[in-house]
């Protein structure tokens, strides 16, 4: 990987309604639907890994975040030197995904990465040093429809200098990484308003933060599982956490199981809302660049 682990670890280490329902008699009630059958148990065991090889280049690829129905995605790509966002879909569930097209209004001649989409994909949340090459801050762009072109990017309002690793885990709520003056990397949560303005900003509670460098939060759209790359001393491992509402603080942070390699580093991208297909990005396929993986639960994903 090239300089993953550093690009990291520099920053976090560096100080370190409808009218009323209407009642029907007992013989007129609707019929009873069956049950959808779930795609794989919210808690099986995840399947091998499979490399997305149509996102994948000689470069660093690095974080993959997707729509809802996991047709398009936003994701980072190096340059020589600098990431750049890029964007793919695909036309069906399990098709191959388009060659990644750069997202022009996104990009500078600086670092612009870690991309983000609202489920509604009319907004894109990403990191850039543009305005301070030592550190990080979230900047969010909009457009009218899904095929629209995105806006010139402005900074998020109520964010903070070092702020990083934004994600949408739903419409109103904004998770990123902070890092104190004094300290090491904790993950965060924010209320993020329809302009794109945060507030209500507060740290994770419970067993997701410790006092080593915690980054790159991936949450369910219901906020209550979590994902985020935990340092071990030498590369980043995934960790979860789950809670029973949102009121409550994370349980005890666990090892994903299966996807940890020593001496290389995986981070979390994305879940899917039913748990069933998690996106990650590593470097152990060779320790020489970063790239996109899905594993899927219960079942290796055919792509």
């Amino acid at each position: 990987m090239r300089g993953l682990t550093t690009f990291l670890f520099a920053y976090v280490c560096g100080a370190c309604g409808a009218g009323a329902e209407t009642t029907l008699a007992p013989d007129a009630a609707k019929p009873v639907d069956a049950a959808p059958t779930a795609r794989c148990s919210p808690t099986g065991a995840f399947g091998a890994p499979v490399a997305l090889a149509a996102l994948d280049s000689a470069a660093e690829d690095l974080g993959a975040r997707f729509s809802p129905d996991e047709s398009s995605l936003v994701m980072s790509r190096t340059s020589g030197n600098q990431w750049d966002i890029y964007s793919s879909s695909r036309a069906t569930e399990g098709g191959t995904f388009s060659a990644p097209q750069i997202v022009a209004a996104a990009n500078t001649i600086y670092n612009d990465i870690w991309p983000s989409l609202s489920p509604d994909g009319l907004s894109l949340l990403f990191t850039s040093n543009r305005l301070n090459q030592s550190a990080y801050s979230p900047w969010i762009s909009k457009r009218a429809s899904p095929s629209a072109a995105w806006s010139t990017p402005v900074s998020v309002e109520g964010s903070a200098s070092g702020d990083d690793h934004p994600f949408f885990a739903n419409a109103h709520s904004m998770y990123f990484t902070r890092t104190p003056v004094m300290g090491s990397a904790d993950i965060y949560r924010a209320d993020i308003d329809a302009s794109g303005a945060i507030s209500n900003i507060t740290a994770v509670l419970g067993g997701v933060n410790s006092p080593a460098p915690e980054v790159v939060a991936v949450v369910s759209a219901d906020e209550l599982r979590i994902y985020f790359g935990r340092h071990n001393g030498t590369d980043f491992d995934i960790y979860t956490a789950s809670r029973s509402a949102i009121s409550d603080g994370f349980g005890a942070a666990t090892p994903v199981d299966g996807l940890a390699e020593p001496g290389s580093d995986q981070l979390p991208s994305w879940v899917s809302a039913d748990g069933c297909d998690f996106y990650y990005s590593s470097n152990a396929a060779g320790g020489m660049a970063t790239d996109l993986f899905l594993v899927t639960r219960g079942a290796t994903p055919a792509l």
